[in-house]
Formats: structure tokens, C-alpha cells, sequence
């Protein structure tokens, strides 16, 4: 695996400059979800510490199930060592009550839970996927990050989520143009209570209904109501309407509405501004 360079004005700078940086670290934990820049960062390491550094992925019941077997065949892939450790998430009231600073306390659980796990094993340093095109949005979770002493590579070397995509192609990394994939917890109202199986509710319909061809897909669950699906074509979601009722009630939503707004990031979010 290698990148020359040739293609993309600043792209190899950019590059080599992240392999840099790597190779200064002694050893480094890469908090790793599979996503297009996690991966690359795991990548990265790989080529610059070897075995000495190594992909800490963490189970939740707030990503669906199939991320996890996605994160460990893209790791296996690299040839990056991963490790899997439950992050027990529901566990932190924050999350289980989805209050509006859920994603800070998730961050500052799982930054806990993977320096335990790095100062245990003897790793010098915890570092993460974030770039500079995540700086365009509102994430409490960096916050919580540079709190804790978690090194942002991709972000030192002004990589962009554009420049990490091309990169990855370049370098023949599987999923280069995977969509990203947030958590559950934002399928749901603030201040809606979470539990296992409310998430593995949303996460069974959601695969249901891509598996009818729509991408992306949320399904965002109003408890007492039902469902609201939202994709890039609500009318082909209306007209495949039997289909997605029968999905929605496979997975146990007792009915289910189209969202003729279509899809958009943070309308959850968007929601909790409104409420306060």
C-alpha cells in the first residue's frame, strides 16, 4: 500500500505530512470505527508505526451491529492489529436519557475507557479520525477530545474529508466513498429514553428499507406515534409504501410516515434547538 503523491495539488504534502507525524509518536491507539477517515488514519499508522500501533474499536448498542463486522474486515484488510471493547454507553444516564449533551458524555466515556485500555498495554498516545472538513459542524464531541488529551492527525496535516477520499482511492482502500454513519441516538427526540431495544428497532428497519434500494436511509423513531423515514426519494418511498409498512412493522413500529422534506443531517438536532 503506498501513495506517490502524483495526483492532487497539496494532496501529497498533505499525505506525507500525516505519515509524519505518525512516525513521531511513539506508539499511538487509533479510535477506529471503519468510517472513510478512521480507516485512513488507520492506514496511515499502519505504514508509519507498524505494530506499534494498533485499531481500538468500540462496541455499542448505539451503532447498528453491522459496523462492527464492517470496522473488523477493513482493519484485517490494512493488516492493522484491532481491538474490540465494549463501551457500555447506556450505561452513562447522559446517553441513556439522550439529553442534549449526550455526544460530549459519550466522548468523554469512550476517551476514558481507550486510555485505560492504551496506558494498560503500554501505548504512549490515543489519536482520531477527526479532519478539517468536521470543523464546518458543530461536534461537542472535540470538546470532550482535546479535553483528554486525544491527538487529531488528519486535522495537524489540513486534511479535508475530500482529500481524505481521494487519498483513499489512490491508495485502494475498500469503502473510499462510504456514506457516513452517525449513531442511533439521533434517530430519536431529545430526552426520549434509549434502551437496547429501541436502538436495534431503528437499526433493523433502516437496513430493511436500503435493502430496497434507498441511500441514505434514517428512520426516526417518535415513541407512541411511530415512525418517520427519510431518504433522498420520499416519493419512491411512498410508492413502494406496502413494502416499507411491512419493514417498519417487522421491526415493531406500530405505523410509519414519509418525510417529504427528504434527507438532512442534524434534524434531530435541529429539533432540540427549537425546544429550547
Amino acid at each position: 500500500m503506498g501513495y506517490d503523491g502524483k495526483s492532487g495539488t497539496g494532496r501529497a504534502e498533505r499525505w506525507f505530512r500525516l505519515l509524519g507525524l505518525l512516525r513521531e509518536k511513539e506508539s499511538a491507539v487509533v479510535l477506529f470505527s471503519g468510517g472513510v477517515d478512521s480507516t485512513l488514519l488507520a492506514a496511515a499508522a499502519f505504514l508509519a508505526l507498524g505494530d506499534r500501533a494498533v485499531a481500538l474499536t468500540f462496541r455499542s448498542p448505539l451503532e447498528d451491529p453491522s459496523e462492527a463486522g464492517i470496522a473488523s474486515s477493513t482493519a484485517e484488510r490494512i493488516g492493522i492489529r484491532q481491538v474490540c471493547l465494549d463501551s457500555e454507553d447506556l450505561s452513562v444516564s447522559e446517553i441513556a436519557q439522550n439529553r442534549p449533551d449526550r455526544c460530549y458524555a459519550c466522548r468523554k466515556n469512550r476517551d476514558a475507557r481507550a486510555w485505560a485500555w492504551a496506558r494498560l498495554h503500554g501505548f504512549a498516545s490515543v489519536v482520531d479520525g477527526l479532519s478539517l472538513s468536521d470543523l464546518e459542524e458543530d461536534r461537542p464531541g472535540r470538546k470532550a477530545s482535546d479535553e483528554d488529551g486525544i491527538g487529531h492527525p488528519l486535522l495537524e496535516a489540513a486534511l479535508g474529508r475530500e482529500d481524505i477520499r481521494t487519498i483513499s482511492r489512490l491508495l485502494g482502500i475498500e469503502g473510499a466513498d462510504r456514506p457516513g454513519s452517525p449513531c442511533l441516538a439521533t434517530r430519536f427526540p431529545p430526552f426520549t429514553p434509549l434502551s437496547e431495544d429501541l436502538l436495534r428497532q431503528v437499526g433493523r428497519a433502516e437496513r430493511g428499507i436500503a435493502a430496497l434500494g434507498f441511500s441514505p436511509v434514517r428512520v426516526r423513531s417518535f415513541p407512541g406515534l411511530g415512525a418517520v423515514v427519510e431518504t433522498d426519494d420520499p416519493s419512491g418511498v411512498a410508492a413502494r409504501r406496502e413494502d416499507v409498512l411491512r419493514i417498519l412493522k417487522e421491526a415493531g413500529f406500530r405505523g410509519g410516515f414519509v418525510d417529504l422534506e427528504g434527507y438532512a443531517r442534524g434534524k434531530m438536532s435541529r429539533l432540540a434547538a427549537e425546544k429550547s
